[in-house]
Formats: structure tokens, sequence, C-alpha cells
């Protein structure tokens, strides 16, 4: 492996370490909390849709998800 390669590889590896930390850093800071603290978050979360605090909050955790992925 040469030089241009071997630094071609590494940048590539640094990339996916940033991809997947970042993602795992949404999902941790965001995700998580809203799905482990589900009951508790349901009476302070606002509905501006009007759907229903259950609803909302499953969307909300699902965007968070979604959005954790679509950077790994």
């Amino acid at each position: 492996m040469n030089t241009s390669q071997r630094d071609e590889w590494v940048q590539e590896l640094g990339l996916l370490f940033l991809q997947v930390r970042s993602s795992l850093a949404l999902l941790w800071m965001h995700g998580l909390p809203k799905l482990l603290n589900y009951s508790a978050q349901l009476p302070v979360i606002k509905d501006p849709f009007h759907l229903g605090a259950n609803v909302t909050l499953t969307q909300a955790f699902n965007v968070r998800f979604a959005g954790a992925l679509r950077y790994a």
C-alpha cells in the first residue's frame, strides 16, 4: 500500500468514526432520554397538531432515531 492509498484509507476511517460517533451522540442525548422516560415526558410534551401526547411523543422519538440513523 503506497502513501496515497494509506492516506485515503485513514481519511475514510476518520470520517466513519465521526459519523458513527455523532449518530450515537444524537441518539444518546435526544432519543434515549425520551424513550427511557416515556411516561414522564407525556404530560410535558407540547402537542401543536392536537394528535394526542402519545402520538406526538412517539413521533418525536422516531424523528430523533431516524436522524441518528441518517448520520450513520
